[in-house]
């Protein structure tokens, strides 16, 4: 590998830790609501484990965007990263459930660091295909490195669920390449061409507003379908006595195996779809896999339904960060992926709320996956009868 390929690498990397919070302790779920049993409402309660860093990103990934743009992205990714080291191996020394969610929070803001820093460096690739590649090669990574996480994480639940809190120590193997790519960077911000050309609200007023609030609004929408559905898993296959946490790790893995797929091939569905068109799929995908889950009467039946499901989970985190690279100057790219990544993990965040809504409803998870997919459809439908309207504006995307 030559000297020019290192910082890429180590980009990709980076990238691949922001997906350890949520698939490492996923399989963990139901043994750390059997701990805290005397937590009330405990199986809610819980399940804030795994969307509290989403708080955190909320809060934190505009100002991180900014930060990024400000002082530069490389020193931002570096410092996130061994905070990530330090809030995420937490979870094996914190003595009770408040302690342990407050380092879940201070993970988010690292996780926060990472994302928007990542991601606009990769951003600022100069020509669009080049963008479209990485950003899917990046996604694809997250996602095969999710399936490892999963994996490991629900063999190491076996032990004891605090066992998985230690996968949060490996990044400090990574921060010796952090400290070189860094040293080889220019240190400080991305200097805006005129006064204006690093403000952001003179960009919003201008043409670009209308696409960028769809992919913020659609990047919430999807990650709180793909988050709603995730969550209750575990739980759900716990209620069909498939509650062991290695089985539950393997069914998700069935789904993150097309994701990666999914967001490795990104350029190549962007050539046949516009940006619209590929977050109606993911919908549509989305609705399949549900459907399929609902209506499934064995555990094959059920890893069937999580590929269906998968094929949609490598598309919108890529495809949405492709389209804003391409619509964001440089000097705004930080900032706008930060907000981008904000309305992602809000979708996140609200997912067990968004859950007890549907189960409120329908009084029971079954029916809450069907309702869900049926949400999917409308949503879907809706992107497909504007397509034009959508696809003018993605014409840069």
């Amino acid at each position: 590998m030559n000297r020019g390929s290192w910082p890429t690498v180590t980009l990709i990397a980076a990238s691949v830790l922001t997906v350890m919070p949520y698939a490492t302790l996923q399989p963990s779920l139901p043994a750390i609501a059997d701990h805290f049993a005397e937590l009330p409402r405990n199986e809610y309660l819980v399940s804030l484990i795994l969307v509290v860093p989403a708080l955190g990103i909320t809060l934190a990934a505009p100002f991180m965007g900014w930060l990024a743009d400000r002082c530069g992205r490389w020193p931002t990714l570096s410092g996130s990263v061994a905070l990530f080291i330090l809030s995420g191996g937490s979870g094996y020394w914190a003595p009770n459930f408040p302690l342990l969610l407050l380092g879940r929070f201070v993970l988010g803001w690292a996780i926060a660091g990472i994302t928007t820093s990542a991601t606009a460096l990769l951003g600022a690739l100069p020509e669009s295909a080049q963008r479209q590649v990485w950003l899917g090669r990046q996604s694809a990574c997250i996602n095969a490195a999710g399936l490892i996480y999963l994996l490991v994480g629900g063999w190491l639940a076996t032990a004891h669920w605090r066992v998985p809190f230690l996968l949060f120590l490996w990044p400090a193997l990574l921060m010796p390449f952090l400290v070189v790519c860094l040293r080889d960077q220019p240190r400080g911000p991305t200097r805006a061409s005129t006064p204006a050309a690093g403000a952001l609200l003179p960009f919003l007023r201008g043409p670009s507003m209308p696409p960028t609030l769809f992919v913020w609004a659609t990047g919430f929408a999807l990650m709180a379908v793909l988050y709603t559905a995730m969550t209750a898993l575990p739980f759900w296959m716990r209620s069909r006595d498939y509650g062991d946490p290695r089985l539950v790790s393997t069914v998700i893995v069935a789904g993150v195996i097309p994701s990666a797929a999914t967001s490795w091939n990104l350029r190549r569905l962007r050539t046949r779809w516009k940006a619209p068109t590929a977050f109606a799929l993911a919908f549509l995908a989305f609705a399949a896999g549900l459907f399929a889950i609902a209506a499934s009467q064995s555990l094959w039946h059920v890893m069937a339904g999580m590929v269906l499901f998968g094929a949609g989970m490598g598309i919108p985190v890529p495809n949405g960060a492709a389209w804003l690279n391409a619509l964001a100057p440089d000097t705004l790219r930080g900032r706008l992926v930060g907000i981008f990544t904000t309305c992602v993990f809000v979708g996140q965040f609200l997912s067990p709320t968004f859950m007890a809504a549907l189960n409120a409803v329908t009084g029971d998870l079954t029916a809450s996956y069907a309702l869900l997919g049926g949400i999917c459809l409308v949503l879907a439908g809706l992107i497909l009868a504007s397509h034009r309207l959508l696809s003018s504006w993605a014409g840069a995307g």
